[in-house]
């Protein structure tokens, strides 16, 4: 029988002028109604550290791994946003 993981927490993260934000993703939730074209605001709990490390330094303790994070950081390199999602 396969085990189903589910997400325990998924994080938008980005990266501006050598701080990093992380925007708690999961509180969106699963899409349940039909939005306007101008879109819905909603306010999402989010994180500032002042480095990228203090952000892994957290995202390590709820239980990213290694992998995750530099893939992660690879994003940031690269776009300056990465999304990173931790699997139960």
């Amino acid at each position: 029988m396969l085990k189903t993981k589910i997400i325990k927490n998924r994080f938008l993260v980005f990266e501006v002028s050598h701080t990093v934000l992380l925007v708690d993703a999961i509180s969106i939730g699963p899409p349940s109604e039909i939005l306007p074209a101008e879109g819905k605001k909603i306010l999402l709990p989010s994180l500032h550290f002042s480095c990228r490390k203090a952000a892994e330094k957290f995202l390590f303790e709820l239980g990213a791994s290694r992998e995750l994070l530099d893939k992660a950081g690879d994003q940031l390199d690269e776009a300056n946003v990465a999304l990173v999602q931790i699997m139960d």
